[in-house]
């Protein structure tokens, strides 16, 4: 008896042990093997690393090339700090062009503007003058001598090389607005360090605006010959061009550009285009007012596309009144204004 007692209360035991882990009603799923990843999974890390890129360049102020109406390139804008160079004679207060000289990329060619009508040679770094130039004639009158270019020479100028470039002066200044008809002076470049210099041999082209006057005091000659030419406005600017024809010429309008809105400005002073400078190699305009300059990036299209393009404003060094600027010298150069000023040279970034 004792015996069963003993073996009843181990299979009670046993009963309440299973009791306390019932078996599960259904079967457990089985082990499924992992998804296998796709073909194209390690392009992933790829694609996020351009995201990554374009958005940097979108915040750096940078254009990726084609992002723009004119396909700017990549690094538009990009310059070092500006580089105060040597301070240039006093007989030079009104300094209103520059272009680097191309038989002797140490001086600097500018003018004063108005009526002066001599170009002056300025050495680099010191800003000494090596040479003074006039021309003869009666068509090298002086009304406002405003800018100065340079770009390709003319038949009639009997330059040997298809490679030497010439000077293009433009007495385009008209703080009247009264000049319906405005000059532009095509000679070939003087001796740079010549001294005291008359020309007699260069083109003079009158051309005319089609409506009415404008002032204007910045313009530039492309690869082709052809003059592109800007107002000098608070709010606007408008583009004419005109290919360099000696004798009589007519400017061509283009477009009326909201200039002061694509400087990032209202208006006024500090919005008025007072000079210009292409590379025709590169594409790439400047464009400057009293005291600030913008590079515009305009791509194989050339200056046709100035008025969609984006304006990538540049540090330079504060100045009196800037009306003078040229690239040239892995960057560019620019000047003021006044009694003695600084000449600057601005490195561009690699």
């Amino acid at each position: 008896m004792k015996g069963w007692v003993w073996w009843s209360l181990i299979l009670s035991l046993c009963a309440c042990g299973r009791s306390r882990t019932p078996a599960p009603a259904h079967p457990p799923a089985p082990t499924t093997a992992p998804t296998p990843q796709p073909k194209e999974a390690h392009l992933q890390p790829e694609k996020r690393k351009n995201s990554t890129a374009k958005k940097t360049a979108a915040t750096s102020g940078h254009t990726s090339p084609g992002s723009s109406p004119a396909g700017a390139a990549s690094g538009c804008g990009a310059f070092g700090p500006a580089e105060r160079l040597g301070k240039i004679s006093k007989r030079i207060r009104e300094a209103s062009g520059l272009v680097l000289s191309q038989r002797d990329p140490t001086v600097l060619w500018t003018h004063n503007d108005g009526g002066d009508g001599r170009l002056y040679g300025l050495t680099l770094p010191k800003g000494k003058v090596v040479a003074k130039v006039s021309l003869t004639g009666p068509q090298a009158l002086a009304i406002d001598w405003e800018e100065l270019s340079d770009g390709p020479c003319g038949d009639k100028l009997g330059v040997p090389s298809k490679g030497t470039r010439c000077l293009v002066i433009g007495d385009i200044g008209d703080n009247h607005d009264s000049r319906m008809a405005i000059s532009f002076h095509r000679l070939p470049e003087p001796n740079p360090r010549g001294g005291r210099q008359r020309v007699s041999r260069y083109e003079t082209m009158r051309a005319r605006f089609p409506k009415k006057p404008h002032d204007s005091e910045a313009f530039v000659m492309d690869g082709a010959g052809v003059i592109w030419l800007w107002t000098k406005g608070d709010k606007h600017t408008r583009l004419y061009r005109s290919p360099f024809v000696p004798g009589a010429g007519k400017l061509e309008f283009i477009k009326k550009i909201k200039s002061a809105r694509a400087m990032g400005m209202t208006s006024g002073r500090g919005a008025r285009l007072t000079a210009a400078a292409w590379d025709d190699h590169s594409k790439r305009l400047l464009l400057r007012s009293y005291d600030a300059v913008w590079e515009l990036c305009l791509g194989k299209a050339g200056l046709q596309a100035m008025p969609k393009a984006t304006w990538k404003r540049v540090t330079v060094a504060r100045e009196k009144q800037g009306e003078a600027i040229a690239l040239g010298g892995g960057g560019f150069f620019h000047l003021s204004e006044g009694k003695r000023p600084h000449i600057y040279r601005v490195p561009r970034r690699k």
